[in-house]
């Protein structure tokens, strides 16, 4: 079965798995559908199976008539976002909100965890692979045969935002891509 997993960022850089949840349908997938029927009063699956409508669905993290706390929720499930262990507390508050309202799936069980890594050690960041059948982002693979990769660093590469940072600019990344269509279909 698929899992969403959890890393986290240690103080030079490198990116180390840190946590495993089971289904990751009821992860990021699940926050899709259920903004989408709230705000957009629709099923997604429809829209996810065509990737042009889904930007709609992603768009909702910068619609200012939703709760921040659901646009955090939501932007916390795209590709490539990191969060800053100071910033840790402020995705626990909102993860419980949206909790609130929402079936949280996952959530709970992952902001137990963020509570963890916001105690301190050296884990400066966290960030996610939302689905485990996809290609793991936080890996670079070698250059040859007899280079087996490397965990991504975040003071060499290049391919990661700060959610917080996002919401203050009102510029997101990407969000993560639609499965069927990394299994080429």
């Amino acid at each position: 079965m698929s899992r969403t997993e959890l890393y986290r960022i240690d103080a030079l850089g490198d990116v180390h798995l840190e946590a495993e949840f089971s289904n990751a349908f009821r992860g990021a997938y699940l926050v899709w559908q259920q903004m989408c029927q709230r705000y957009l009063h629709q099923d997604m699956i429809p829209l996810f199976l065509r990737d042009d409508r889904m930007q709609e669905v992603w768009d909702l993290w910068k619609d200012q008539t939703i709760p921040l706390a659901h646009r955090i929720v939501m932007a916390s499930t795209f590709d490539n976002v990191m969060i800053r262990r100071e910033e840790l507390p402020r995705l626990i508050e909102a993860i419980e909100e949206y909790a609130q309202v929402f079936d949280p799936g996952t959530l709970l069980e992952q902001a137990d965890k963020l509570r963890e890594l916001a105690q301190g050690g050296d884990t400066i960041a966290v960030c996610w692979n939302a689905t485990s059948v996809c290609a793991n982002p936080w890996w670079c693979s070698g250059n040859d045969e007899d280079d087996e990769g490397r965990p991504y660093n975040i003071y060499q590469d290049t391919g990661h935002r700060f959610l917080f940072d996002g919401f203050d600019t009102q510029s997101s990344p990407q969000p993560v891509t639609d499965v069927a269509q990394e299994e080429g279909g």
